[in-house]
C-alpha cells in the first residue's frame, strides 16, 4: 500500500506542478514575473517532504527512482499539453 502512494504521490507532483503552472497560475507569473523563480524551489522543497516522509529507508536509489517518476511525469504531461494545443 505504501508503494503506490508513493508512486502516486510523486506522479501527481510531476502532474500538478505542470498543470498548475501553465492553467493556474500563468496569469499569476504573467503580472508578477519575480515569483517564477520561487515555483521551482516551492515544486523542489514539494517534492523533498513529501518523499522524506513517505521513503523508508532512504536509499540513494530510492530518491533517484522517486525524481524519475516526477520528472517523468512532468514530461509527458508538458508533451500532451503541446499536442492539444498544436
Amino acid at each position: 500500500m505504501r508503494l503506490k502512494i508513493w508512486i502516486a504521490g510523486n506522479l501527481f507532483i510531476g502532474v500538478g506542478a505542470i498543470v498548475s503552472f501553465l492553467y493556474i497560475l500563468f496569469g499569476l507569473f504573467w503580472d508578477n514575473p519575480h515569483l517564477v523563480p520561487w515555483y521551482p524551489v516551492f515544486i523542489l522543497v514539494l517534492f523533498l517532504v513529501f518523499n522524506f516522509y513517505i521513503l523508508k529507508h532512504q536509499k540513494i536509489s530510492d530518491w533517484i527512482v522517486s525524481l524519475i517518476i516526477m520528472l517523468g511525469s512532468a514530461v509527458l504531461t508538458y508533451f500532451i499539453h503541446v499536442l492539444f494545443v498544436l
